[in-house]
């Protein structure tokens, strides 16, 4: 019937793909297998890994080269930079050179020293020393000072500043300069069959004993006590020099000497 009142069906071809027969024009489609399915999949899951690979084999690569750089900052000499400076004014002539040491706390060895011609410069006058790390590892304190000479002695010397080893460069910034004035006169201490010598200096305006013993100098600072009078060294509290009358003890890194006298 063809009325009005007949729906028509859809067909079956409309409804469901009926697969199509392979023509000489869709040759492409009619040679995908099962087979080749899986060798597209094989090939990107090869792909995919690989590129997980060079992932890992770059990350790698990264790392050890890393490891390399800081074996080498780390093996590398440490440098100490700074620069010396001085609030009065000093006249530096040709002759004038400025001395920057690095010393062991313990027993005051020369770790590193850098000494600069002054002709013609100005104040600051940057410095940078390099002491091998070997040298100063180990967690012991080491000690900076500046210091300017005019023919051979000493006329501007800076406070110490104490250091330790890091791995990357160390900073100690301005070493500030105050006059220095040598020991003007030396007392000798004979301390049994051992023999040392004190005497007074300057820095500055502070006033400072000088102790020479063994070859050995120390700068010692008054320090408060309820008898006598007591100089401990400016970087070492283990030694110093206690003074009760013409009789004195006498401490070197923790070593006291037989009973010392102020021999004039």
């Amino acid at each position: 019937m063809t009325g009005s009142g007949v729906r028509h069906r859809p067909s079956l071809q409309r409804t469901f793909a009926l697969p199509r027969t392979a023509t000489s024009g869709s040759s492409t489609a009619a040679s995908e297998s099962p087979q080749s399915g899986h060798a597209t999949a094989n090939s990107i899951v090869k792909s995919g890994n690989q590129g997980r690979l060079l992932s890992v084999v770059t990350q790698a690569v990264v790392q050890a080269i890393a490891l390399v750089l800081v074996g080498c900052a780390a093996s590398g000499p440490v440098l100490i930079r700074g620069e010396l400076a001085s609030r009065e004014r000093i006249a530096l002539t040709a002759e004038s050179v400025a001395i920057v040491e690095l010393t062991r706390a313990e027993d005051g060895l020369v770790i590193a020293e850098q000494r600069l011609p002054l002709a013609g410069r100005q104040f600051p006058v940057p410095f940078e020393l390099q002491a091998q790390r070997a040298a100063i590892e180990g967690g012991a304190s080491y000690l900076v000072r500046g210091a300017i000479a005019l023919n051979g002695r000493t006329r501007w010397l800076s406070d110490p500043v104490e250091v330790r080893a890091q791995p990357g460069p160390i900073n100690v910034g301005t070493l500030i300069l105050k006059p220095y004035e040598p020991v003007a006169f030396s007392s000798p201490l004979v301390c049994g069959d051992r023999k040392a010598s004190v005497g007074v200096g300057r820095s500055g305006q502070r006033e400072f004993l000088q102790l020479t013993v063994g070859g050995e100098r120390f700068e010692l600072y008054e320090t408060i006590t309820a008898s006598g009078s007591r100089y401990e060294a400016v970087d070492d509290a283990r030694t110093y020099v206690w003074f009760k009358g013409q009789r004195a003890t006498l401490t070197v890194r923790g070593v006291t000497y037989p009973e010392c006298v102020v021999a004039n």
